[in-house]
């Protein structure tokens, strides 16, 4: 979405904490991030609340960017059973999307697609769980997002 490296914002991101006398951010965990999405979707598929509240920590916050221009969450949803309910909610009333597996910026990503309507989805994982869920659907933030994305099985 920078159209930058990793290294790059991480840089960046590094040099703008120095200038504001901040401590630097946690280490993110990279390992088991493709995996965990896969987790993710085939719990919400299969609509078990369980399994999807077993994936999150459960002070998990899911933050959801429409920008005004598509519906999205207005406000923050925290904690993994809301969270859980949330996104199989979202599955049942669009039950015709498709989904596929990517990367942004460097990491992975899901991409959910349906007419009209675009949602990327970046997950960050610490201890073995997913703490924080970005979805993005606001369609000028995903500009240059809907290249080399493969399909994931329903």
């Amino acid at each position: 979405m920078l159209e930058t490296s990793p290294g790059a914002v991480r840089q960046m991101l590094s040099r703008a904490s120095k200038k504001l006398g901040q401590s630097p951010a946690p280490e993110r965990e990279d390992t088991g991030l493709s995996a965990m999405l896969s987790q993710i979707v085939q719990a919400i598929h299969q609509t078990d609340a369980e399994g999807v509240v077993r994936l999150l920590a459960q002070d998990a916050a899911l933050y959801s960017d429409g920008g005004g221009k598509v519906r999205a969450a207005i406000n923050p949803v925290f904690g993994a059973r809301r969270i859980a309910r949330f996104l199989i909610g979202i599955e049942r009333k669009n039950p015709g999307r498709n989904i596929f597996s990517g990367q942004v910026n460097g990491e992975p990503a899901l991409l959910f697609t349906m007419e009209g309507r675009r949602d990327v989805v970046i997950i960050d994982i610490a201890e073995g769980v997913i703490q924080r869920i970005l979805q993005v659907s606001n369609p000028e933030k995903l500009g240059q997002v809907g290249r080399n994305w493969t399909p994931l099985p329903r």
